[in-house]
């Protein structure tokens, strides 16, 4: 393998802040649109507040907090290079003990696949193994109400290829989130908060022109052995490479799973825990050569749920793609997908969409016209049922109780490059909800998920180390609500959070870099948070 090309650049991201009159927030709080309808890592201690295994924001009396942002790259002009954005709400300077864990990735595994009967039995395979390069401590300070921005590329003394990075501060409501670009496109997400027995990814491809890594992290005191399985368009694969796969303490190993579950259209991944504790990120690199492509982020799902919620619908022009996956290796999970318009008189008029999925298996529903830029194979296409420009929110929900993993997907043909996303779907309800601005472009859709009590929604904006307090808005029963970031004036790098009276559900349609419009989760605030509460269509 030929060495890294080595980096000895001085740190020099800053927080990046724009200054702008507070009554222009006040004053454009009118534009928004109303739509009826803990671990402990090698580096030391933290104590935070109990939070649920979803990425989550710490309540702001923690003593700490701790993220875990597992996948990126950091060599020049690399495919998905790692940033972090790190976000402090509070009054106080938050300190940053930043730890990066460079790695050189493992060989890459060439097969020939059309003299390859099945490439997953194969048992003379070497698993891959990652070099470590060693942690890179990095003390970094935030200042009050303000936003960071740190590539890990330029940070002094990293060089390799990828990059997991570990964030610890003395401000327990710190948030950190990470984007990747690369010449395929941009992508964003929360990084994770809490390590897991398990991680899944419902949405994934290995089809032509499309790579998929999964980059598994420990930071933890202890070697960790993982399991890795899938379910393909053919059924499941728990190829022998990955059975039992050992990731070193202080280490991050990148595991690009495309040439050995190779050319399907969708590749579901379950990746399990035998010993030690790990962190899983997916990277989805579709480089658009055989249609739309782009760049994307997720940590995993740390566990399958009973409903999963999607409160966005793809704009005019994208394919709308619910995944569902069931990793049960026993049940048949019976699900309804059920589809709210926003126009209340028209959701009697859409039947949920029934469907059963086999232990070990996926199935893919296509809400938007498009099917064909998803898979050439089978899907479930129920666009048909949608009414033209309206808008909605989704939901999967169990109904033999057998738990599902569900992912959002949309593929947006425009703006120019393409965006590929896939996210996990919102498992968990909160009445505050916190995110990053990024570049102030995007829409946040609330739901309100309750029958018999309207949403009553306070909005505070952090920029500039000040405080600024938007028009109270209201979600009504059973409904959605649209905020558009770039009508109410919110400048890049801030940091917004949502109090809500009741419990509510929130995800972004977010612009990363002029790449396109992708889909991505908020963070929900520990302590406030609940299993959601669906009313039956």
């Amino acid at each position: 393998m030929a060495a890294a090309p080595k980096k000895r650049v001085e740190a020099t991201s800053r927080a990046r802040v724009v200054r702008w009159p507070a009554l222009l927030l006040l004053t454009a709080a009118i534009a928004v649109m109303v739509t009826v309808s803990g671990d402990e890592p090698v580096t030391g201690e933290s104590t935070i507040d109990a939070r649920p295994l979803v990425p989550s924001a710490g309540a702001a009396e923690s003593l700490s907090s701790t993220w875990y942002c597992a996948a990126g790259t950091i060599i020049d002009d690399g495919p998905a290079d790692h940033q972090l954005v790190i976000a402090n709400p509070s009054s106080t300077e938050a300190k940053v003990e930043l730890t990066v864990y460079p790695v050189l990735a493992p060989q890459p595994i060439e097969i020939d696949v059309e003299a390859t009967a099945d490439v997953a039995d194969q048992l003379d395979l070497a698993p891959p193994e990652a070099v470590s390069l060693g942690a890179v401590p990095v003390d970094l300070v935030v200042e009050p109400r303000s936003v960071l921005r740190t590539r890990l590329g330029d940070l002094d003394g990293v060089e390799g290829e990828h990059a997991a990075a570990l964030v610890e501060s003395n401000v327990g409501d710190m948030i950190v989130e990470h984007i990747v670009s690369g010449p395929s496109g941009a992508g964003v997400a929360p990084c994770a908060s809490a390590s897991a027995d398990s991680f899944h990814f419902a949405a994934g491809t290995t089809r032509k022109g499309a790579r998929q890594t999964l980059s598994i992290f420990n930071p933890f005191p202890g070697d960790a052995v993982v399991d890795i399985t899938f379910a393909t368009d053919v059924g499941p694969r728990a190829p022998q490479i990955y059975d039992g796969l050992v990731v070193p303490s202080g280490s991050v190993l990148p595991v690009d799973v495309t040439d050995v579950v190779t050319l399907f259209d969708t590749v579901s991944a379950n990746l399990d825990v035998r010993t030690g504790r790990v962190v899983a990120d997916r990277l989805l690199d579709v480089d658009g050569s055989q249609g739309p492509g782009g760049l994307s982020v997720a940590v995993g799902s740390p566990e399958p749920a009973e409903v999963s919620v999607f409160p966005s619908s793809a704009p005019n022009g994208a394919v709308d793609v619910i995944v569902v996956h069931n990793p049960s290796l026993d049940d048949e999970a019976e699900v309804d997908v059920e589809i709210h318009l926003d126009v209340p008189e028209f959701n009697g008029t859409v039947e949920p969409v029934r469907i059963k999925i086999r232990p070990g298996r996926t199935e893919t529903l296509v809400l938007s016209p498009g099917a064909e830029l998803v898979s050439a194979g089978r899907v479930n296409d129920v666009s048909g049922r949608i009414v033209d420009d309206v808008g909605y929110w989704a939901a999967v929900r169990s109904l033999n109780g057998v738990p599902v993993v569900a992912d959002h997907v949309t593929v947006d043909e425009a703006p120019s490059p393409v965006a590929f996303s896939a996210s996990p779907g919102v498992t968990v309800s909160a009445t505050s909800h916190m995110f990053t601005t990024l570049d102030g472009v995007g829409e946040v859709v609330v739901v309100n998920p309750a029958e018999d009590e309207i949403a009553a929604l306070e909005l505070r904006l952090y920029a500039d180390g000040q405080e600024f307090s938007l028009a109270p808005v209201e979600v009504p029963r059973n409904s959605r609500l649209v905020l558009d970031l770039e009508a109410l004036g919110v400048p890049p790098d801030g940091v917004f959070l949502l109090d809500a009276s009741a419990p509510v559900l929130a995800e972004r349609r977010v612009s990363v870099a002029g790449q396109g419009s992708v889909t991505t989760n908020t963070l929900p605030v520990a302590g406030t948070t609940s299993t959601p509460d669906l009313p039956l269509l």
